[in-house]
């Protein structure tokens, strides 16, 4: 269940009344823990930490943030609107932290820091028991003073997803991505400016030169896919030229989806099993082959088979709630190249001996598997 999912059950009715008729059950209790408050604490802490392997990202902790604003006796606080305003943002970057120690020698319980939101929430898990003298105020002065020294400031983040983390050539193609784009590149140009005692570059004027220039590039590379389209004989309805993406597929992908039916949710513009999709970026190109979103039942076995044949992704790929799965991705510069020269990567790209194995190893399944399907 990803989190669209639980927010949509959250308001169906039918659930709303099963959880009010088995609210009464409690794990903690059964558990003979219901009076260990440390236990609490971790499970509240692993619950909030948006990067947990609850995997329902930052979930939980908007909701609680959600269940604070709506009590009746928070509407008139001063920071009000400024905690609504967090609602806005994603709290990814949120870390959690047990157990901190103030000056005082007291143990916050949950100290929960965004620097990026320059937010700050404390927990103090109390189980039969009342605030002890001064003790929330001894830690806010702790927390201000620790602002107060703060050495390192993050104000740059960029990020990009990877399927295969034990990978070395997937994490290189990702970190070049990173390393590459037009904001990281940008940045550096405006650090190295102002190391040199000179006038950083304008965060306007760069976009305006820059995007002249991407749009010059974004053209040419998407009248050569175009032309490559039609030297690989592949007709305008199996291909798709968009602003941020290019796309297509061969007819082995739609032999699969005659034989495996439609994705359950709007895939691409195909709705079909497989699918190749580049990014445009003017300085390199980053290729895909993807597994789509189809019926559960038949994704898993489709992929039980692919593992079968040594085609490599990642575990979650074999779950019945899993939608999307890289099974194949590779980056080649392009800066400053011809048309001629953009034809021959993107034939170095498919030609790839290891994407042409994997498209070997599909159609072995399509023969072997799923051909044979009624």
């Amino acid at each position: 269940m990803n989190i669209r999912d639980l927010f949509t059950l959250e308001n169906d009715t039918a659930f709303q009344q099963l959880n009010q008729e088995v609210n009464s059950f409690n794990t903690l209790k059964i558990l003979k823990l219901e009076n260990h408050e440390i236990r609490h604490s971790n499970i509240l802490a692993w619950l909030l930490n948006p990067k947990e392997n609850h995997t329902l990202r930052d979930y939980f902790l908007r909701k609680m943030i959600e269940h604070l604003i709506l009590i009746d006796e928070n509407s008139d606080n001063l920071q009000y609107h400024t905690v609504c305003g967090i609602l806005n943002q994603s709290l990814m970057e949120s870390h959690v932290y047990r157990e901190v120690k103030t000056n005082q020698n007291r143990y916050i319980d949950l100290l929960i820091v965004n620097q990026q939101l320059k937010t700050v929430l404390l927990i103090e898990n109390k189980f039969y028991s009342t605030e002890s003298a001064h003790q929330l105020d001894d830690y806010l002065v702790f927390i201000s003073a620790k602002l107060e020294k703060t050495r390192y400031t993050k104000f740059f983040t960029q990020r990009i997803d990877v399927n295969m983390w034990d990978n070395p050539a997937e994490l290189t193609q990702a970190m070049t991505v990173l390393f590459n784009s037009s904001e990281f590149t940008l940045l550096r140009k405006q650090v190295a400016a102002i190391l040199n005692h000179e006038n950083p570059i304008k965060e306007e004027a760069a976009e305006t030169v820059e995007s002249s220039s991407f749009d010059e590039s974004k053209i040419q590379i998407q009248h050569a896919f175009k032309n490559w389209m039609e030297i690989k004989n592949i007709p305008e309805t199996h291909y798709r030229v968009s602003s941020k993406n290019l796309s297509f597929k061969i007819p082995l992908f739609d032999a699969f989806k005659e034989k495996l039916g439609e994705t359950r949710e709007k895939w691409w513009w195909d709705n079909g099993p497989f699918l190749f999709w580049m990014n445009i970026n003017p300085d390199y190109l980053y290729f895909t082959l993807e597994v789509g979103p189809i019926e559960a039942d038949k994704r898993v076995m489709l992929m039980e088979n692919m593992k079968e044949k040594g085609i490599q992704f990642t575990k979650k790929g074999l779950n019945l709630e899993a939608k999307f799965n890289k099974i194949y991705s590779n980056t080649k510069t392009i800066e400053e190249l011809t048309e001629t020269e953009l034809l021959n990567t993107f034939n170095e790209l498919y030609d790839n001996k290891n994407l042409q194995i994997i498209l070997e190893k599909l159609q072995m399944i399509y023969d072997e598997t799923v051909s044979k399907i009624e």
